[in-house]
């Protein structure tokens, strides 16, 4: 355990290396996997929302399983049944919601710039801002919030222009997602087993013991995360609809999403709440402003600790460089996927060091790993 602590800077420093190391190479040879990256990007997002529905609804089969001593397909069966009625809940109810608010935000957003322009006005003759040059920062902001519309609304005709191609690929995940997710219900508990069959006899206890690990990580992650996003949409839409900021179940929801990007994600989320409320008074965007302080104050001490735990546990300036490597690689998805893939990573590497050092002096520990 000393060695472990002693050490922890240097195995911390390896870590980030190696991942560094595989997202270099991997563009490097890119073109060597054309094929093989046609193939995955196909499958990619069905077994994606697959993946994502099994870590978060497998635990409640496992528990109908073990603890009620229900068939573990009756029990799957249950789960399908609870998604199709959450699913057609979303499309009849929430969807609707949802493209109502945004279209009229689209529709009055040249208003709310104007009034958004008037507020800022009357928050410069104050007395305590007549110092201030604001007006230069104004015109960079402007400049920008030109940039952005005329961006977003060239990405929208060039979406519109391949509906057909949006559409089909709605179609697959539709009709895939459940199949794959099925399998992975029903199969899912094997794949350590089958795994194991082609490591040598020596090895087989030491893979199996990876695999669990991997397997708790994601479980814990994925789970976890959902619902402390779903936490932040409810409290923030709640908030903000107690306040009378319209919008607010589009503005809710867009919170709640960010929140999956650690330390950035709160930011770009809040950034459109409080610029619509601030074309309405500068007091109103203090509100949102509270409203988000004390939900990120309650996920924070209370709901990220209770549901996540230390399956997670990273070094700040690690979760930051794995966001800006995989933000630059891969945008959004990237800036999703590089924290977990980073978890696995670290997992992988740490049970390849007990299996080369016969010595074990590297604990393999789950709480010694997360401390590291």
């Amino acid at each position: 355990m000393n060695k472990l602590k002693e050490s922890r800077l240097f195995f911390w420093t390896i870590e980030l290396l190696a991942f560094a190391t595989l997202i270099f190479v991997s563009t490097k040879i890119g073109f060597l996997f054309e094929p093989i990256g046609t193939f995955v990007s196909t499958l990619f997002a069905p077994v994606l929302v697959a993946g994502f529905l099994y870590y978060i609804m497998n635990p409640l089969i496992n528990f109908l399983e073990n603890r009620l001593k229900i068939k573990r397909i009756w029990g799957i069966l249950l789960v399908f049944i609870v998604l199709i009625v959450l699913f057609v809940l979303l499309v009849v109810n929430l969807i609707p919601n949802l493209l109502e608010q945004l279209t009229q935000l689209i529709q009055n957003f040249p208003a709310m710039m104007k009034e958004g322009q008037k507020q800022f006005n009357l928050l410069v003759e104050r007395p305590e801002l007549k110092n201030i040059d604001l007006q230069k920062y104004l015109n960079e902001l402007n400049l920008s919030t030109s940039k952005f519309i005329t961006g977003a609304f060239s990405g929208v005709t060039d979406s519109l222009l391949s509906i057909i191609g949006i559409v089909s690929s709605v179609t697959i995940v539709v009709i895939t997602v459940p199949i794959v997710l099925f399998y992975m219900f029903k199969d899912g508990e094997k794949f350590p087993k089958a795994v194991q069959r082609f490591v040598p006899l020596k090895y087989k206890e030491e893979v199996g013991s990876l695999l669990t690990d991997v397997d708790h990580t994601l479980s814990s992650f994925i789970s976890g995360q959902a619902i402390v996003c779903l936490y932040v949409a409810v409290c923030t839409s709640l908030g903000y609809w107690a306040i009378g900021l319209p919008y607010a179940l589009l503005l809710g929801v867009i919170a709640g999403a960010m929140d999956i990007i650690p330390y950035l994600g709160p930011w770009l989320g809040v950034t459109p709440a409080i610029l619509i409320a601030f074309t309405r008074s500068p007091f109103e965007a203090l509100l949102v402003a509270i409203i988000v302080i004390v939900t990120q104050v309650g996920e924070s001490n209370i709901v990220y600790p209770l549901v996540m735990g230390k399956s997670l546990d990273m070094h700040p300036l690690t979760i930051v460089f794995i966001l800006l490597v995989a933000g630059n690689l891969a945008g959004l998805i990237g800036m999703i996927l590089g924290i977990p893939l980073y978890a696995v990573l670290k997992i992988v590497l740490h049970h390849l060091y007990g299996m080369v050092d016969d010595r074990r002096e590297i604990p393999l520990n789950r709480e010694e790993i997360d401390e590291v």
